[in-house]
C-alpha cells in the first residue's frame, strides 16, 4: 500500500511539475509573439488552467489585415487547449465583437460563438484544420440591423495543394434599408435561405517571428449556390489576389430565373437602364432555349466585375 501511495505521489508530484514548466515555456513564447506581431494588438494576456488544460485569456484583442482593410477587435478572448494536445486549440469568442470593412465597423453579437483551430505538430504555424460556427447572429453597421440563423466555416490542409474551404450562410434576414435597396419592390421573401462556397484556397502562413502576411493569394471555387426565394444560383470560377487585396479572375454563373434575377438587377437600380437594356440582351442571345438555363461569364478585373462590357458591381478589397 506504501509503494501504491507513493506512486501516485510522484506522478503527481511529476504532472505538476511538467505542468509549470510548460506553462512558462508556452507564456515565454505568448509574450514573445505578442511583442513581435506587427498586426496583433492585446492589452493583457493571462495563462491558466492547471491542471488539465492551458488556458489564455487575451483582453482588448485587435487583429488587423496586413492591408489594414479589415480589422476585428473584442474586449476578450478565451483560447483552451488540453496539456497533452496543445496543437490543438478552442477559442471562445464574446457575445459582441466588431468587425470593421473598408473603414465601416460593424458590431457582430452571436448566442454562441467559437472555432477550433488544429495545427501541424512538426509546424505549429501550419494549420492543418480550422472550423468556425457563429449562431443566432445580429450585425448592425449603426444605422441597420440585420440577422442569420448561423455562419460556418471550415478549412482543411491538403497534401502538396491548397487548402479546402468550406463557407455557409443560413437564414440571412437584410435590414428593412437594407431590403429597400437590394429589393425595393419585394420581387423576393425576406430572407436569403442559403448562400454556400466550397473551393481551395492558396494561403500564405504566418512568419515565424509573428509577423503575418497577406494571407489570400487564391481561391478556387467548385461550388457558389445562392437560394433566394424562386432564384437559385449556382457559380465556379478561379481568382487570383494581388498586393493590394484586389482580385482578377473568371466566373461562370449559371442560373435558371435568368428573367427574375434581371428584374431584381433592374428594380435595385443596379444597372443604369441602357446597361439594363444590354444586360437583357445579352441573356436572351446566351440563354438556352430549351431547358431556359443561363450560363453568365464574369471577368473580374482589380475586384471590379463585368459581364461583357457591362460593369456589375465589385467585390471587396482587403
Amino acid at each position: 500500500m506504501p509503494l501504491i501511495v507513493i506512486t501516485i505521489l510522484l506522478a503527481v508530484f511529476g504532472y505538476t511539475a511538467y505542468w509549470h514548466y510548460a506553462a512558462r515555456v508556452l507564456n515565454a513564447e505568448i509574450s514573445a509573439f505578442l511583442t513581435a506581431a506587427r498586426h496583433l494588438d492585446v492589452e493583457h494576456h493571462n495563462l491558466g488552467g492547471f491542471p488539465y488544460r492551458f488556458d489564455l485569456d487575451l483582453t482588448a484583442p485587435r487583429l488587423t489585415s496586413a492591408s489594414g482593410a479589415v480589422t476585428w477587435q473584442a474586449q476578450q478572448l478565451h483560447l483552451h487547449a488540453l496539456a497533452y494536445r496543445p496543437q490543438h486549440v478552442i477559442a471562445v469568442f464574446p457575445r459582441e465583437q466588431i468587425i470593421t470593412l473598408g473603414g465601416i465597423p460593424w458590431r457582430l453579437s452571436s448566442s454562441d460563438a467559437r472555432a477550433s483551430i488544429i495545427s501541424d505538430a512538426a509546424l505549429p504555424a501550419q494549420i492543418d484544420r480550422a472550423n468556425l460556427v457563429f449562431e443566432t447572429l445580429e450585425f448592425t453597421d449603426g444605422t441597420a440591423l440585420h440577422s442569420a440563423d448561423s455562419f460556418r466555416a471550415a478549412l482543411r490542409q491538403q497534401e502538396n495543394a491548397p487548402h479546402q474551404v468550406a463557407i455557409e450562410l443560413h437564414g440571412l434576414r437584410p435590414g428593412p434599408a437594407m431590403r429597400a435597396i437590394l429589393d425595393p419592390t419585394s420581387l423576393l421573401p425576406p430572407m436569403l435561405t442559403r448562400l454556400a462556397l466550397r473551393g481551395r484556397i492558396d494561403l500564405d502562413a504566418a512568419g515565424s517571428d509573428g509577423s503575418t502576411h497577406d494571407p489570400v493569394n487564391g481561391l478556387e471555387i467548385t461550388d457558389l449556390v445562392m437560394e433566394w426565394g424562386d432564384i437559385t444560383l449556382e457559380g465556379t470560377g478561379r481568382l487570383r489576389r494581388d498586393s493590394l487585396g484586389r482580385f482578377s479572375g473568371d466566373m461562370m454563373l449559371t442560373t435558371a430565373q435568368a428573367q427574375l434575377v434581371l428584374d431584381v438587377v433592374e428594380q435595385a437600380q443596379l444597372l443604369l437602364p441602357d446597361q439594363a437594356q444590354i444586360a437583357r440582351m445579352l441573356a436572351a442571345s446566351m440563354q438556352d432555349q430549351e431547358s431556359g438555363m443561363l450560363t453568365l461569364p464574369l471577368q473580374i478585373r482589380d475586384s471590379a466585375i463585368f459581364v461583357g462590357p457591362v460593369a456589375l458591381g465589385a467585390l471587396p478589397v482587403f
